[in-house]
């Protein structure tokens, strides 16, 4: 199984981690979030990469009120042996961005096996 629940506190929350242990093509996606699209945001997230080697990084889908898919941000992608807070600045594309969704990738090719927790996105 590439993503699974770790119940073995290899994350900074121990029981409530992600673990993507994987070679291949891997997404994993938040729930979508409202926000407002006046504000800017951080989005923060505990990453601990025991294994890297290939791209993994995040990204953001933008939606409208409708749930429309209107844009998406590339937000770049860690190295490995990070092993603390990945924080990320946010500010929407156009007012009609009333909705996101968070996204974590893996691009395949590579084993890679990475722990991800905490996740908050918070108004900056």
């Amino acid at each position: 199984m590439d993503i699974i629940v770790d119940t073995f506190t290899q994350g900074s929350d121990g029981a409530n981690s992600i673990k993507i242990d994987t070679s291949n093509k891997t997404h994993l996606f938040s729930e979508v979030i409202g926000i407002d699209s006046s504000v800017s945001y951080v989005w923060k997230t505990y990453v601990k990469v025991l294994n890297l080697n290939s791209e993994f990084g995040f990204y953001i889908d933008e939606y409208d009120v409708s749930g429309n898919w209107i844009s998406g941000q590339w937000k770049g992608m860690i190295s490995s042996g990070f092993d603390g807070v990945k924080t990320i600045n946010y500010s929407p594309t156009s007012p009609s961005v009333v909705k996101v969704g968070l996204q974590y990738y893996n691009v395949g090719g590579g084993h890679n096996q990475i722990y991800l927790d905490s996740v908050e996105l918070i108004k900056n």
